[in-house]
C-alpha cells in the first residue's frame, strides 16, 4: 500500500493505492453501471474536462463514450486524469490517451486505483522491520502469531497480518 498525505485544517486526506484486482473489479463495476467517468485534461495550457462512460474493457485499455457530442480531437498520449464514483467514494488513476476511433476515445488501463480517505490523526510511518506480536487477550502467554506492523496514530496501529490468522 502507498500513501501520499495532503494536510487541511484538523484532518488529512491520504490517496491509498487499491491492488490490481480490487482495481479489476471496480473498474468492471463501473463499465456495468454506465457510471460516468470523467477525463481531465489540459490542451493549449488551458484546463478541460469530459464526461463519458466505459463501454469496452480489455486488459490493456479502456474504450470510452463522450457523454456529449463527438469526442474532443484528442492527440494519443495526451495525459489524462481519469476518475469515477461509486457508492460515494471517489476512485482516480492517471492515463493516456491510446487513439481516437470514431466517436470513442480508447485510453491506457491503469494495474491500480487510487482513492482518498479522510482520517483525524495523521499516521507515524515505522521502519519496514517493525514486527508485532499477537496474544490473545485474556492470557498474554499463548501467543497467537506475528504481523508486520505499518503506522501508529492516536486511533490506534494498524499491521499486516497472514489471511489465516485474521480469520481466526
Amino acid at each position: 500500500m502507498n500513501a501520499m498525505s495532503v494536510i487541511t485544517e484538523n484532518t488529512s486526506r491520504v490517496a491509498i493505492e487499491l491492488g490490481s484486482q480490487e482495481a479489476v473489479r471496480l473498474i468492471e463495476r463501473a463499465q456495468r453501471t454506465n457510471r460516468p467517468v470523467t477525463l481531465s485534461f489540459s490542451r493549449l495550457n488551458r484546463d478541460e474536462s469530459i464526461v463519458t462512460s466505459i463501454v469496452r474493457t480489455d486488459t490493456n485499455s479502456l474504450t470510452l463514450m463522450p457523454h456529449e457530442g463527438p469526442s474532443p480531437d484528442l492527440l494519443p498520449s495526451t495525459c489524462l486524469e481519469v476518475n469515477f464514483i461509486l457508492d460515494g467514494q471517489t476512485y482516480f488513476f492517471s492515463s493516456s490517451v491510446l487513439a481516437e476511433v470514431g466517436p470513442h476515445i480508447e485510453i491506457m488501463r491503469s494495474n491500480s486505483l487510487h482513492t482518498w480517505q479522510r482520517r483525524r490523526f495523521l499516521r507515524a510511518h515505522v521502519a519496514d522491520s517493525t514486527s508485532v506480536t499477537l496474544t490473545h487477550a485474556s492470557s498474554f502467554a499463548n501467543r497467537i502469531g506475528e504481523g508486520a506492523m505499518l503506522n501508529l496514530s492516536p486511533d490506534g496501529l494498524a499491521c499486516r497480518i497472514s489471511r489465516e490468522l485474521s480469520d481466526s
